[in-house]
């Protein structure tokens, strides 16, 4: 689904319109490694940057979860349904 260069950009897209459930479903079913996934969301990341969404993500501590969840034995993937997703929570103050 994702090999060829031609789809590339194609495919980035794609995976960036995924809710996470279907990407958490990609990933299982291997049409996707989860440091695939993990690197493009993280190229929309530094794309947006200047947006200031979100002040800090430790890109490298991203990846490597991300590997764990591919390096695992299918038989050891037997998580809840968020593993390997962080969630993150901003607070704005106002004064």
């Amino acid at each position: 689904m994702f090999a060829t260069k031609s789809n590339d950009l194609s495919a980035a897209t794609e995976v960036l319109e995924w809710s996470a459930s279907e990407a958490i479903g990609h990933i299982r079913s291997g049409s996707i490694t989860a440091e695939r996934y993990a690197s493009e969301l993280l190229k929309q990341y530094r794309q947006t940057r200047i947006l200031n969404a979100v002040s800090w993500i430790d890109e490298n501590r991203v990846l490597e979860q991300a590997r764990s969840v591919d390096a695992a034995p299918a038989g050891d993937k037997c998580w809840g349904p968020w593993q390997g997703f962080q969630s993150s929570s901003r607070t704005t103050s106002i004064q």
